[in-house]
């Protein structure tokens, strides 16, 4: 099986292997080996596998665990589960559960999301209805079981507010339901206003007004909303998100004021929202990036539809920025991979790491994008290593090279056979016609040895065997067959009495083995005049040796000038030779000159080459030629050729391309005065041209574009970029998503006055938008709906980022998103360690959360904070007992109350009356428990029944508070009973 073939199948395995077939990529690596037994790259497959088949298990235990915790109705423990195990195939490089593992992790955290909200709705609605506010603690659970979605892990939370709703509805009088149930009516709530009106009961005298009423709810509901809310509904069932919309749009429309059309427009748009993240998320896992990002757009406009009426919703707000971020980083995923496929490796690693960076930003901002990451970062490592893998492989190219011209033909043929695989084609072609040069190389070797060991005359073999050593120094018996063959005819030779010859022949045997004792045997028997002339016949030999070379070296020469001094040393007695060793001498040095003359400019014109200046690397490299004229071999002027070429691409660039670059420029400056963008990418194209033929001529000839070239293909480049981004943004259906991209682009690319025009003419098209998102904003603040004043402050913020005040009040609002986020951690660690018993440790977790709040820029007043800081104090008074005695705990209630009057005019304040109140109830609880046990341990039973008969009256339904209770009762009054006796005992024997 061919190298290519062997490719194939590593591709093949490292597919399998990124996909999570296991089996199939341990079938394809082991296949491999049975092909190439140490394939280091297979062994390395091999290795990376049992890894990630342990890592594989490891994810599926997790998620088994999400699963069981989401059966068991545990979604933040679910979702913590989820998380674990996406984090760590994420880091393993697993791709084949993100998308829907991702999808079970969103999920679970909308569910525990929406687990905390119900819990506070009942905490709410409890609330108001012992103070017997009946429409304000209705108000709550109706809003969110209006809000509630329908599967059912989500009705399921609704049976407690529904019980909680009878409840209070018992509570009402049948005034106050009729009342009720008209308000709703005027408010165009029919559906509450049915259920208000047929709660009446048929006994009341407002029973008659009650059925009227409902009637005309129930017709106007059925003639007028019913039939849109079904059509809209079929159309969510069949998929026809934009028909559903447009139903339940005509019912905003006509009643603004209606709650009946909020609960389908929710599940419309979150519905949508949903499946277009989950399809968006599936596209991009598949690297289907342009229908990843056409998905991520659709649910970016549903959640933005969900919040046009509900501003405050829990979920819908982080959900919508996650679309926004996708679609951006599906564009930057898309243009990444455009430039990776057209080459352009270093610029599309730039964008992948834009995207990395907006995923790091994301995830500190509190949003995950697991699934959405792991794939860019596995583009990111697949691109790195392929630039390291180009690199490395034009290493091994130039290194085979280099041991070809060192006629080191075995390594050379191996470095290139190792790169036959290459990544590009060129290298690929490189590599194959490397090969090809150096087993032709070998195989004249070969067929040379095997003349020289066929030959019947041992002057002919040394013949070949010389011509064979020539070729390839280092083959296999080379050396050994010459230096015998040599030290043969050197015998024979003298023999004959052809004395001058027989040294030449002891010379050469001695050049390859100093040692060889039979050649310096043979030379003593020679006189020194014909050793002098064999030594100059084999220089002269060597000399025609090296000009035969492709290439010669100037130290070959060097060594042959360093050889003729000392045989011009022992000619010094024969002047006939002395005068031939001084002329060869001449010779010698002469083309020593000029190869070291050429290697010089040679060396000059190679680092021109490499650092892309092309005149200068022809002109160094025509100058080196020259130097060597007829000597200089072929290959170095198939080089010549290859440079010329790539100096003649660039020089094109130059001559056309600032001329087109100005008339691309030209036409972008004339876009603010109605120029067509379209003009400006086509007016680029013919340069683009140019420049890709200039960049696959410098590739060819192994060196880079020069400077001036690369930063007018870097302008070129950010010119079309902007372009294309100015044409996205005026082609946007709406402006406020334009203005964004253009300022996205002004803030990675820098300004220039055709973005900022219509930067200003797509503000121009928001104008008034800012002013009112702050309003807006400050409204939601007021009445508590923080996520939405942030969203709307976000916007602002990015209409206007240079505005000061804009700036510091969207980080003074993220601020305290993040410590309201510690507060809501606090109080859900609260309930859980409630709900387990425990609670000293609930006790211990609300305190963290009011520590939180006397932290500095917590926004809590100095008022507020004195207020606070008095009651924890207060707390600690007699070892923490002091909340079970009647003056701390009045005195502590004084401190409440004035903290909750603070809470009127200041947010902070609010949340330290809330969570104080909270706490100061348990501590209560905590310290009258306390009082009974220390009291009871110390014998003051009157006290500890004063304080469970306390506990008692404030928990009256509490067993384990009428057990204490008793308890206490009974022995204290068997106490004061065997008191009472003793004291009767005493009263006899006085009276006795």
């Amino acid at each position: 099986m061919s190298d290519a073939n062997l490719a194939q199948i590593l591709w093949e395995a490292e597919k399998a292997l990124q996909d999570g077939a296991w089996e199939e990529a341990r079938r394809l690596y082991r296949q491999a080996l049975d092909l190439e037994p140490h394939h280091a790259q297979a062994q390395r497959g091999l290795a990376r596998l049992e890894s990630l088949e342990e890592t594989d298990r490891e994810v599926r235990e997790r998620i088994e665990e999400g699963d069981e915790r989401f059966r068991m109705g545990a979604y933040k423990e679910a979702f913590d589960a989820y998380t674990q195990a996406l984090n760590q195939a994420g880091h393993a490089g697993i791709l084949k559960y993100h998308a829907e593992l991702e999808r079970k992790r969103n999920r679970a955290r909308d569910l525990a999301a929406w687990q905390e909200r119900v819990r506070e709705a009942l905490q709410e609605a409890r609330r108001h209805h012992r103070r017997r506010d009946f429409e304000a603690a209705l108000e709550p659970l109706d809003r969110l079981l209006r809000e509630l979605p329908e599967e059912d892990p989500y009705q399921a939370m609704a049976a407690d507010l529904h019980q909680l709703r009878e409840e209070i509805m018992k509570d009402l009088s049948a005034e106050e339901l009729l009342e009720q149930a008209r308000r709703a009516y005027r408010a165009q709530d029919f559906e509450r206003a049915m259920q208000l009106a047929q709660a009446v009961p048929p006994t009341s005298p407002r029973h008659a007004d009650a059925q009227r009423l409902l009637g005309e709810a129930r017709d106007f509901f059925r003639r007028f909303i019913q039939p849109a809310l079904e059509r809209a509904e079929s159309a969510l069932q069949e998929g026809r998100w934009a028909d559903a919309f447009a139903e339940l749009d005509n019912l905003r429309e006509q009643y603004p004021d209606s709650p009946s059309w909020h609960r389908l427009w929710l599940k419309v748009g979150m519905t949508h929202g949903q499946e277009a993240l989950n399809e968006g998320r599936q596209a991009n896992a598949q690297r289907e990036f342009e229908a990843a990002r056409r998905h991520f757009e659709q649910a970016r406009r549903a959640f933005g539809k969900v919040l046009e009426v509900y501003p405050s919703h829990a979920t819908a707000p982080a959900l919508r920025d996650e679309a926004a971020d996708l679609v951006q980083i599906a564009v930057e995923e898309n243009q990444a991979r455009t430039d990776w496929e057209a080459g352009r490796r270093e610029e599309a690693l730039k964008t992948l790491e834009r995207a990395l960076s907006r995923i790091e930003h994301a995830r500190g901002e509190g949003r995950d994008y697991a699934a959405v990451a792991a794939v860019v970062r596995a583009m990111h490592e697949a691109l790195q290593g392929e630039i390291e893998r180009i690199r490395e492989e034009e290493r091994r190219l130039q290194d085979g090279e280099r041991l070809l011209g060192e006629r080191r033909l075995d390594e050379a043929a191996d470095r290139f056979r190792e790169t036959l695989d290459a990544l590009l084609s060129d290298h690929q072609r490189w590599a194959a016609d490397g090969l090809n040069r150096a087993e032709a190389e070998i195989h004249l070797f070969e067929e040379e040895m095997e003349r020289g060991r066929t030959a019947a005359d041992p002057f002919a073999a040394v013949e070949a065997f010389q011509a064979a050593y020539d070729r390839w120094p280092g083959g296999p018996k080379a050396a050994e067959a010459l230096e015998e063959t040599l030290v043969e005819v050197g015998e024979r030779a003298r023999e004959a009495g052809r004395e001058k010859e027989a040294v030449g022949y002891f010379r050469r045997a001695l050049d390859l083995n100093p040692d060889n004792a039979q050649a310096k045997k043979g030379l003593k028997r020679i006189e020194v005049g014909p050793q002098i002339e064999a030594d100059l016949e084999a220089v002269r030999a060597q000399v025609e040796r090296l000009a035969r070379q492709p290439e010669a070296r100037a130290a070959e020469f060097k060594a042959l000038l360093d050889r003729l001094a000392d045989v011009h040393a022992r000619a010094c007695a024969f002047p006939d030779l002395k005068k031939q060793v001084e002329a060869l001498q001449e010779e010698v040095g002469e083309r020593y000159k000029r190869w070291r003359a050429y290697e010089r400019l040679r060396g000059r014109a190679e680092d021109a080459r490499k650092e892309g200046r092309w005149e200068e690397a022809v002109k160094q490299l025509g100058q080196a030629l020259t130097k060597l004229g007829d000597a200089a071999p072929a290959p170095l002027h198939e080089r010549l050729g290859e440079w010329k070429t790539a100096l003649q691409a660039v020089q094109v660039v130059r001559q056309t391309g600032p001329e087109a670059l100005q008339k691309a420029q030209s036409a972008y400056a004339q876009v603010p005065a109605g120029g067509e963008l379209t003009a400006v990418l086509d007016a680029l194209k013919p340069l683009e041209t140019a420049l890709q033929e200039a960049q696959k001529a410098v590739r060819e000839a192994q060196g880079p574009l020069p400077e001036d070239v690369e930063a007018l293909r870097r302008r070129v480049d950010d010119l079309r970029r902007r372009a294309e981004a100015a044409l996205e943004a005026v082609t946007s259906p709406s402006a406020r998503d334009g203005l964004l991209k253009v300022q996205e682009t002004i803030r990675l690319r820098g300004s220039d006055p055709t973005l900022e025009t219509l930067a200003q003419r797509l503000e121009e098209q928001v104008k008034g938008e800012v002013p009112n998102l702050l309003r807006r904003a400050e409204m939601e603040l007021e009445a508590g709906n923080l996520t939405e004043a942030l969203d709307l402050l976000r916007q602002a913020h990015e209409l206007q980022p240079d505005d000061p005040e804009i700036a510091k009040r969207y980080a003074q609002l993220r601020r305290r998103r993040r410590l309201e986020e510690r507060l809501r951690q606090a109080e859900t660690d609260f309930q859980s360690k409630l709900a387990t018993g425990s609670a000293v440790d609930a006790l211990r977790t609300l305190r963290t959360g009011l520590e939180a709040l006397l932290e500095p820029d917590s926004g809590l007043p100095e008022e507020g904070n004195a207020l606070l800081q008095d009651l924890l104090r207060l707390s600690e008074r007699e070892e923490r007992l002091a909340f079970g005695r009647p003056e701390p705990w009045a005195k502590a209630q004084e401190l409440l109350a004035q903290l909750g009057r603070l809470g009127y005019r200041n947010w902070a304040a609010g949340r330290a009356s809330q969570m104080a109140d909270r706490w100061a109830r348990l501590a209560r609880d905590v310290a009258l428990r306390g009082v009974v046990a220390s009291a009871t341990q110390l014998g003051n039973l009157l006290e500890a029944y004063r304080g469970a008969a306390t506990y008692m009256r404030e928990h009256p339904t509490d067993e384990e508070a009428i057990r204490q209770e008793a308890e206490t009762r009974e022995k204290l009054i068997n106490r004061l009973n065997e008191s009472a006796s003793k004291r009767l005992g005493r009263a006899r024997e006085a009276l006795e």
